[in-house]
């Protein structure tokens, strides 16, 4: 899975920002979840664009084709603050 965040003009991505994305299957549960971090100081330009960041999540095909969806939450701190 991949995908980018488009930061807001003139806003700040602290350092501790992630993206997590898990993939549930159709009972709710969660059969896998991957983290990736968001540096500010290092951007990963997506295409090209200014102002947006690549994130990516890679999972095993059995899990994948057992998921009916997938959640992407973006975190601005780290978890547990």
């Amino acid at each position: 899975m991949v995908g980018s965040l488009a930061k807001d003009r003139g806003r700040h991505i602290p350092h501790p920002a992630h993206i997590d994305v898990q993939l549930i299957d159709a009972k709710g549960r969660v059969l896998a979840e991957r983290r990736d971090d968001i540096d500010p100081a290092h951007p990963r330009s997506a295409s090209g664009k200014s102002g947006r960041y690549t994130y990516v999540a890679s999972f095993a095909i059995e899990d994948a084709r057992r998921a009916s969806k997938v959640v992407i939450r973006y975190h601005l701190m780290a978890h547990g603050s």
